[in-house]
């Protein structure tokens, strides 16, 4: 091993080249043409327009509530209630009794 772990870890970069170098010589021994694919720096490139995408998502939903209130946190609201309402419904053994002892009084009132 040329490099200890130590320049890994501080000359990434340089050592990073220098392999690239070195196996392209060795492929060139054999007539094989590399061609300088990083995938870990299309993951890193991937993640940071990932965040970016999200950051102009939450500027938007933030521009969004100002401009016509909070419609939007109403809608999610009702699709989480949805989403949490139809995972109960699936096993057919289990029945969700919301908590406190008025459950039961205001059936009637929430049928109307």
């Amino acid at each position: 091993s040329q490099f200890d772990a130590l320049e890994l870890i501080t000359q990434r970069t340089l050592i990073s080249q220098r392999v690239s170098e070195l196996l392209t010589e060795r492929a060139a021994q054999f007539g094989l043409l590399l061609d300088d694919i990083s995938i870990t720096e299309q993951s890193r490139q991937a993640n940071v327009i990932a965040v970016e995408g999200d950051a102009r998502t939450a500027d938007l939903i933030g521009k969004a509530l100002d401009e016509a209130g909070d419609g939007l946190i109403e809608l999610r609201r009702i699709e989480a209630a949805e989403g949490i309402a139809n995972q109960l419904s699936k096993p057919r053994n289990s029945v969700y009794l919301p908590h406190g002892p008025q459950m039961l009084l205001n059936i009637t009132g929430a049928v109307q």
